[in-house]
């Protein structure tokens, strides 16, 4: 069973032959219940940045054992996570800009564009994944990708047996938990992303506003991919269109003193120091960003 079959098999409906009313066709769609079974879960963590549960197929599906995760494209899409994260484009330039087209018109070692009537398909999804990604973060959307591993008998068994361990450990039992969690998830075939829309709490923007007119300065922390940060600072008036915005991507502390020094010194260049207040520093690591107004 590979993760094109099991798309096909899942999309089309299996008739059931426990009388259920709930069975009934609905606008031509004929609702399919199915019985999962949960083997383990990896939860959530700031360092991973992504959660997974082992399961069991029903019957019908093979029963097999399956690997579903999700969690931040940064880490979803890590080389050594998912299968083929080698051939995608990593914004660790000053920049951080991933154009759609340039992205999509990239090519394999051996020259052959990767595009979507090529044999490298699962190559070119995944990068058109990754375009669709920046886009939403564009859009201020909080985005999570999805991933699947289909393991053998064999090595579920294995990783069960290092699981139970693990979670009956009383010394290091987080620790533990986490490296057997790190053991599993890695070889996953991406199978798409989500993007929704987290609707800021009514009145933000306008105290933010308000707090800038006194002179406080601000300072906002957050996990998310510098263009969903700038979207939103935009949106929370922590960002003005008036601003003078600064991007420093990932990089060692002594250069980010030297690019705010060199800021500084452009403001008095130009006369316009008493305007610093006005403009605003876009810092971003490993961890997420932060931004200074």
């Amino acid at each position: 069973l590979t993760a094109n079959s099991l798309a096909c098999k899942t999309a089309l409906p299996i008739p059931s032959s426990e009388e259920n009313p709930a069975n009934e066709e609905s606008d031509g769609v004929v609702p399919r219940y199915e019985r999962w079974k949960v083997l383990a879960i990896n939860k959530f963590d700031s360092d991973r940045k992504r959660m997974s549960v082992l399961v069991r197929s029903p019957p019908e599906l093979g029963s097999l054992p399956l690997l579903l995760c999700k969690g931040a494209d940064s880490s979803m899409l890590d080389p050594n996570v998912c299968t083929g994260g080698k051939h995608l484009v990593h914004s660790d330039n000053s920049e951080g800009k991933m154009d759609r087209k340039s992205i999509l018109g990239i090519v394999n070692e051996e020259g052959e564009e990767l595009n979507e009537s090529s044999d490298n398909w699962e190559m070119s999804t995944l990068l058109g994944i990754q375009a669709h990604l920046g886009d939403f973060a564009s859009e201020g959307l909080r985005t999570l990708v999805l991933g699947v591993r289909f393991l053998s008998e064999k090595e579920c068994a294995s990783w069960l047996d290092r699981y139970k361990t693990a979670s009956s450990s009383i010394k290091d039992r987080s620790k533990k938990l986490t490296d057997a969690a790190l053991e599993i998830e890695r070889d996953l075939h991406i199978v798409g992303a989500t993007a929704i829309e987290d609707k800021l709490q009514k009145g933000v923007p306008e105290t933010i506003h308000a707090l800038e007119q006194a002179g406080i300065k601000l300072w906002v922390l957050t996990g998310d991919k510098r263009e969903t940060a700038i979207e939103i600072g935009y949106s929370t008036k922590v960002l003005t269109p008036k601003m003078h915005v600064t991007e420093v991507a990932d990089v060692p502390a002594e250069k980010v003193k030297t690019l705010v020094a060199m800021e500084f010194l452009r403001l008095v260049k130009q006369g316009k120091l008493l305007d610093y207040q006005k403009s605003s520093l876009i810092l971003e690591g490993s961890n997420g960003c932060i931004k200074g107004c």
